[in-house]
């Protein structure tokens, strides 16, 4: 700056003293002004920084502040009062899941305390706010929104939550469960020409899976009449077979929009030792991972046993549950 000023007076041009003395006001003025009006002081918080701070309030009075703690925001450095160049005490956000996938969950010390924010948490740290919500190994424990919301980077709405990790994995509840005895030609089922009187538990009538069924009946139900937050689903059932018929058989969940095209497809081994298991009361179960939430209202979630050998065996007694967090 003062080298340009310099070279602008040492210019080979008609000038008189008082020019200089005019350009010389005018930079030294710009020069004293511009440091106060690039930052206000006393200094303001922008609207991020306001809710970043009351997390930092909320911190100071928490039971939680000896412990680890995770964050990106660099605002976070100083209203959480730790120190950040010390790894035993502070994680970067975004290695948290790179450090679980490449050591495991157990890398994360119990009761670490993780800060995510709208701004850097989906977009910097590629953690969208769904993915650590739903995450078994962590719950929510503090939520700070401002009092009038705004987006932030991403077209997200600024909010800071704050997690813990579990000793243990949370359970999910039970949101919704559906039964089929087989007894009744329900709506819900599909390829009901597989019903047989043959080889049944309750009451008359079992599916036939043979070289001629290599599906079994099918359950079908549109997403929108399933739980939003559905993030897993249970398929029980009870079967009937000889001499390990059944042992390659695989036991699937389908969805298609409303089209028929696939969406997602997902197969299970039958476990077939489940059958002797006295927890399981003589009932085989295959669990499958899905958000619904990524799914059309008017797809179709489809779940049926897969018979690949084409060998002879029989189900009944079919029972979904669709599990999440209330």
């Amino acid at each position: 700056m003062y080298a340009g000023f310099s070279l602008l007076l040492g210019l080979n041009i008609k000038r008189s003293k008082y020019l200089e003395y005019g350009i010389l006001i005018l930079v030294t003025f710009w020069i004293i002004r511009s440091p106060f009006k690039h930052e206000y002081y006393p200094f303001k918080l922008n609207h991020e920084e306001t809710v970043i701070k009351q997390a930092g309030d909320w911190f100071q009075t928490s039971p939680y502040t000896k412990q680890k703690v995770y964050y990106l925001y660099p605002f976070l450095a100083h209203v959480l009062n730790v120190d950040s160049f010390n790894p035993a005490k502070v994680g970067e956000l975004w290695g948290l899941y790179p450090t679980i996938k490449s050591w495991g969950i157990k890398a994360i010390p119990d009761s670490t305390i993780v800060f995510w924010d709208a701004h850097f948490g989906p977009n910097e740290c590629h953690i969208p706010l769904d993915t650590i919500m739903n995450d078994p190994n962590f719950q929510l424990i503090k939520t700070i929104k401002p009092t009038e919301p705004f987006k932030t980077l991403g077209d997200y709405n600024f909010e800071v939550n704050v997690f813990i990790k579990l000793p243990k994995p949370k359970q999910m509840d039970v949101l919704l469960k559906d039964s089929f005895d087989l007894e009744t030609l329900s709506p819900r089922l599909l390829n009901t020409t597989t019903l047989t009187e043959e080889n049944h538990f309750s009451g008359t009538h079992s599916s036939k899976l043979s070289a001629k069924n290599e599906y079994s009946v099918t359950i079908k139900k549109l997403v929108a009449e399933v739980p939003t937050n559905t993030k897993a689903i249970d398929f029980y059932f009870k079967m009937n077979q000889k001499e390990g018929n059944a042992k390659d058989a695989v036991a699937v969940i389908s969805i298609d929009d409303a089209k028929g095209k696939n969406l997602f497809w997902d197969g299970k081994a039958i476990v077939l030792s489940q059958l002797t298991d006295v927890a399981m009361g003589g009932k085989l179960k295959s669990s499958f991972a899905v958000n619904l939430n990524s799914f059309p209202k008017d797809a179709t979630i489809k779940l049926y046993v897969w018979n690949k050998k084409l060998k002879e065996f029989y189900i009944d007694d079919l029972e979904v549950v669709y599990k999440g967090w209330k």
